[in-house]
Parts: C-alpha cells; sequence; structure tokens
C-alpha cells in the first residue's frame, strides 16, 4: 500500500516538474527574456533555471525556489498548479493579473481612461457586429 502511495506521488510531483518547466519556459521566452535576466529579477541562480527548464535534468522544484520565479515571470499560478481548470475567462484572467503585477496606482490613474475608452470601443463594435 505505501508503495502505491510512493509511486503516485513521485508521478505527481514529476508531473508538477513537468508543467513547472514548460510554462516557465513559456512565460520567459515571452517576455524575451534570458535566463540570465530570469536569474538576475529572481535572484535564483542561473544554474538552477537552466535545471529547472530542462526536462531531461528534471528536478522537483522547491516552493522556495518557486516562488521567485513565479514572481519574477508574473506567472498565474494556475498555469502550473491547475492545469485542466477550466475559467470562463482566462485572457482576461490573465490581462488583470498582468495590470496588478505591472501598474502603480499611479500608473492605473493615468491609463484608466483610455483603457475605459478601448474597452467601449470594442464592446460597441461587438454590439455592431451582433446586430448586422
Amino acid at each position: 500500500m505505501k508503495n502505491v502511495k510512493n509511486k503516485r506521488n513521485s508521478a505527481s510531483n514529476k508531473a508538477l516538474a513537468l508543467r513547472f518547466a514548460k510554462v516557465m519556459k513559456m512565460y520567459r521566452t515571452e517576455q524575451n527574456m534570458t535566463q540570465e535576466e530570469l536569474s538576475e529579477k529572481s535572484g535564483i541562480d542561473v544554474s538552477t533555471i537552466k535545471r529547472l527548464e530542462n526536462p531531461d535534468l528534471l528536478s522537483n522544484p522547491e516552493l522556495f525556489t518557486m516562488g521567485p520565479i513565479i514572481e519574477a515571470l508574473n506567472i498565474d499560478p494556475n498555469d502550473i498548479f491547475c492545469p485542466g481548470k477550466i475559467t470562463k475567462k482566462p485572457d482576461l484572467h490573465r490581462l488583470i493579473h498582468y495590470l496588478l503585477n505591472h501598474l502603480s496606482n499611479a500608473e492605473a490613474k493615468l491609463v484608466e481612461p483610455s483603457f475605459i475608452s478601448i474597452v467601449e470601443m470594442v464592446q460597441s463594435k461587438k454590439m455592431k457586429a451582433i446586430k448586422e
């Protein structure tokens, strides 16, 4: 019974490590960030980042290692921990997550009128298309 549980945990840890590697690399490359830049931004040694991104060198990432990387890349934790979770508006969640992590309150006040105008414009075009 104990062996079955250990095998299940091992498979689960391996799946988490693979997801983390995939998501981490995807977010990093989407931001045109090198492994060295991620190392500098996260405070995690570059050799650790290289090891975490390489499925051939699969290792179980520790939470104290994952946290700074998730924060540095503004990763939506659902992409790692709940990959099958169906959200009604994943793009909207990603946008909100991005805005929350990239804008100060002062910057948010500056972009708010433009952002609202863009949303209203998109909605009016959508309504126009629906009516046609």
